[in-house]
């Protein structure tokens, strides 16, 4: 049986709460922030086994990016069912998938319009209050507000990303942003985009290249991270299986590697 968020009932969306309270990391944490908070930016398909939560596809539809999917549990039904509109691209998380799930998920994107998609590997990583080893570059990282959009614009054109002022803006608003400046530039940054009571998220942490090697990027995550761990709840970030240099940086705050994925890139 397949539900939509539109027919999400009480007995449902409680099975839905226990699985986040059962295990509160990913993919669970980002399910419940997206339904109390932003309900109306996200899609939801449930596939149900005897009235019980089977699988579902958390969707959603960023401006400049296209979607972001998060696929639990994937199964025939559940894809039979998965529709999206044509966008630039798609970023889809799996989790708990088994052996044939990514395949069928690529056979699955073809089928929708995409013409390419990338298959790859990451690692999820948590640090708490206990393992939390904080760190300072010697230069002071403060939080970003919307005064700082024209810095946060210029910082995206050197990564190659296109960000008006008033999408930084809004980034600025719905984030939290942590940013490292050096002479006025904006060096680094990174966010928590995403704050439930037991787990923060962590991510687009990025440091200018002519700033690379100076602890910049470990410095804003630190800042980023002790936000979370002070509060009580855990830490989490994402983080390429190959980018050894940055999973180094993580594990000496104080982050160890909890899970392994898989993730698929896809371009329509």
């Amino acid at each position: 049986m397949i539900i939509r968020l539109s027919s999400l009932n009480y007995r449902v969306w409680r099975q839905l709460v226990n699985l986040y309270l059962a295990h509160r990391l990913a993919p669970h944490c980002y399910l419940i922030h997206s339904l109390i908070y932003e309900p109306e930016n996200v899609g939801l398909i449930l596939s149900l086994e005897g009235g019980r939560v089977k699988s579902y596809a958390l969707v959603r539809r960023e401006e400049q990016k296209g979607y972001s999917i998060h696929l639990w549990r994937v199964d025939e039904e559940l894809l039979s069912s998965f529709t999206l509109r044509p966008a630039r691209r798609a970023l889809i998380q799996l989790y708990e998938v088994e052996g044939g799930g990514v395949d069928k998920v690529v056979e699955k994107l073809s089928e929708l319009g995409f013409r390419y998609a990338e298959v790859g590997s990451c690692y999820d990583m948590v640090c708490d209050e206990h393992s939390f080893k904080p760190y300072s570059a010697g230069q002071q990282v403060r939080r970003l507000t919307t005064d700082d959009d024209k810095l946060l614009v210029e910082l995206n054109k050197s990564r190659g990303v296109s960000v008006g002022l008033e999408e930084a803006r809004k980034y600025l608003t719905k984030y939290r942003y942590y940013g490292l400046l050096v002479n006025g530039t904006l060096a680094s940054t990174a966010s928590r985009y995403l704050a439930l009571r037991d787990v923060h998220i962590i991510g687009d942490v990025y440091t200018r290249p002519e700033y690379r090697g100076r602890g910049y990027a470990k410095a804003v995550t630190s800042e980023a991270t002790k936000e979370a761990v002070v509060s009580g709840a855990v830490a989490l970030l994402h983080v390429e299986k190959n980018n050894e240099a940055a999973i180094k940086v993580y594990k000496s705050l104080g982050y160890r590697v909890v899970s392994e994925r898989p993730w698929i890139s896809a371009e329509f």
